[in-house]
């Protein structure tokens, strides 16, 4: 699974040809670890603190939302404290089935691990963003350049763009910071 798709990356610039796939399809790897890059950290497989629903008394059924998951990495909470409740779950499909239903008004959570990457909320559209500026060769964007005789030198705002790209395409990207 990758960070975006093909057809992600054409609804969000508003493509509708196959002229640029084979480009667009090449730039998704170097995009996503572009992302990485800006981001420094990996993406994430474990969720914590998933709000699966609050219980009414009677519904015995909750749902994590980031499946398959990878088998007894699961903890579920019931009003805030980790519960001795028994219950089935499909890995699978990620259904929880509580033998009794959590008490109304319950807040019912978990915390696991999927089996595959989560990437955080809003990637795609970030990552298509970034594909478009590929696209449309802006790099030259906030670069001048001067001549003197047989001498020339280029300037770029350095201080409006982040690992190569605009900030106002990347800013959203959570940033991590690395100690040594």
């Amino acid at each position: 699974m990758a960070i975006t798709t093909l057809a992600a990356v054409k609804t969000v610039l508003g493509l509708t040809t196959t002229a640029q796939d084979t480009l667009i399809t090449a730039l998704i790897p170097q995009v996503e670890a572009d992302y990485l890059a800006i981001r420094n950290r990996e993406f994430d497989t474990e969720v914590e603190g998933e709000r699966l629903g609050v219980g009414d008394g009677v519904n015995k059924t909750f749902t994590l939302q980031h499946v398959p998951i990878i088998t007894d990495t699961e903890v579920l909470y019931i009003a805030g404290l980790a519960t001795s409740e028994v219950y089935t779950i499909n890995n699978t499909t990620g259904v929880i089935v509580f033998t009794n239903a959590p008490a109304d008004g319950s807040r019912v959570a978990a915390d696991y691990e999927a089996q595959d990457i989560i990437y955080p909320e809003n990637a795609a559209f970030t990552a298509a963003k970034m594909i478009g500026w590929h696209l449309q060769s802006q790099k030259s964007i906030g670069v001048s350049s001067e001549s003197l005789g047989d001498h020339s030198v280029s300037y770029t705002n350095e201080a409006h763009f982040v690992q190569g790209y605009p900030k106002s395409i990347v800013g959203a990207i959570k940033r991590y910071a690395s100690f040594v």
